[in-house]
């Protein structure tokens, strides 16, 4: 089990301690939880009379996130693309990244396979507009 390391959150992500954990983190595990529900109930596979409706993955997810509550708008995004099986490459707020590092850290840790959360950071300027025009990436989610 990975553990969170909470002190190092609040610089990031939490005015106080007090905050942090139910604002910041147990709102985002409540998120993860929730997602993964749906996607264990979710059919991708349908038969509809004579056809059989398939619902799949559209490729890679881009997903930029702002300095406010930046766990728990990271963790609404990439849960909800990584469920539909999408790969996600991830930008945060320059301003709040420290939360998408631990983030990456945690999946690492929790196995998930390289190249399927991806963390790139940088000005959005230049980063977040070549995330959003690349020809590779199939959909962005922006919020900011």
């Amino acid at each position: 089990a990975y553990e969170i390391p909470k002190r190092d959150w609040s610089s990031d992500v939490c005015s106080s301690d007090l905050l942090c954990g139910p604002i910041q983190i147990e709102s985002a595990l409540t998120i993860l939880e929730q997602t993964a529900a749906l996607a264990a109930e979710h059919r991708f596979e349908e038969t509809v009379a004579n056809s059989l409706v398939v619902q799949e993955p559209v490729g890679v997810a881009a997903a930029i996130t702002p300095w406010n509550y930046p766990l728990f708008q990271t963790i609404a995004k990439v849960a909800a693309a990584l469920a539909a099986g999408c790969t996600v490459v991830h930008k945060p707020s320059g301003l709040a990244p420290l939360s998408s590092f631990i983030l990456a850290d945690a999946f690492a840790a929790a196995g998930l396979p390289a190249g399927v959360y991806n963390l790139v950071t940088g000005p959005g300027s230049t980063v977040g507009e070549a995330l959003a025009g690349h020809p590779g990436v199939r959909i962005v989610s922006f919020t900011g």
